[in-house]
């Protein structure tokens, strides 16, 4: 059963999710509450945000501090479990109903920064598959119903709190980011200045990268992917007279040889 369901037009995974579409290597119901709280050290998960869906369907992003009673809460359920000798079965059913229902994030924005830290990580006898994500993982059936508990079917949770500017600006064109980004090989700040001109700009987006939320598109040290570079630069630094379309065909027009008859995936012109 797929974890996937869609809001507002883009792909998104509950919560309670992210540990199975992970397979229980790294990031575990307490990892996964630290990292939304930012109290996780080594970073995992940074920059990521869930959110939540009220009961009158609208959706309101979720601040760091609100994780701070769920980490609590899964510390205890840990002690608890550990002095009762409970095994760690035990935990893991028990531990996913301690995340919160009828929370998500969105599947582009977690696969971002479930890449990253899989890039600093070393796996001692990696097998094929330990890195990857799965959305359609097999879902007990004692979970099954927590897992999806409050997550809304087909297009429902239309009316999202944020602007719908920014909803748009999230969302892209279908969603499909990974997809997307896959098509392209990654470039340097010279060319990203050359496809999206913003007054010699991009020198200083790259040298602040971390900070700035750029890191998402960096593939390697002063290289970054294009398709991932256009959708930070229109959402955190909303040039003028650019909007999604046009970033599309110039995309589309600039696509590798390997990709070349790719471009209606962009610009949706399959003419």
């Amino acid at each position: 059963m797929t974890c996937v369901f869609i809001i507002a037009g883009r792909e998104a995974i509950p919560v309670r999710a992210i540990p199975l579409v992970d397979g229980w290597r790294s990031f575990t119901p307490d990892e996964v509450a630290r990292g939304l709280a930012h109290r996780n050290e080594s970073g995992k998960l940074e920059g990521l945000t869930a959110y939540h869906i009220a009961s009158d369907g609208s959706i309101s992003a979720m601040l760091p501090k609100e994780w701070d009673a769920v980490v609590d809460a899964l510390d205890e359920l840990s002690t608890t479990l550990n002095e009762a000798g409970q095994s760690r079965s035990v935990w893991r059913e028990r531990s996913i109903r301690e995340l919160p229902s009828r929370c998500f994030v969105w599947r582009d924005e977690f696969e971002r920064c479930a890449a990253r830290w899989w890039r600093m990580v070393h796996i001692v006898g990696e097998r094929p598959g330990d890195k990857a994500l799965n959305f359609a993982p097999r879902i007990p059936p004692t979970l099954e119903d927590a897992v999806f508990e409050g997550v809304p079917k087909g297009n429902a949770a239309s009316r999202p709190a944020m602007p719908e500017s920014e909803l748009k600006a999230h969302s892209g064109p279908a969603g499909h980011d990974a997809e997307l980004a896959a098509l392209f090989d990654p470039v340097r700040v010279a060319t990203l200045e050359s496809l999206f001109p913003d007054g010699e700009r991009w020198a200083k987006y790259a040298e602040r990268a971390i900070r700035n939320g750029l890191e998402n598109a960096r593939v390697g040290r002063g290289i970054f992917n294009p398709y991932r570079a256009a959708r930070w630069w229109l959402e955190k630094q909303a040039p003028a007279g650019w909007k999604w379309e046009r970033c599309a065909r110039v995309l589309a027009s600039n696509l590798p040889a390997r990709s070349r008859d790719c471009g209606h995936l962009l610009t949706g012109d399959y003419d």
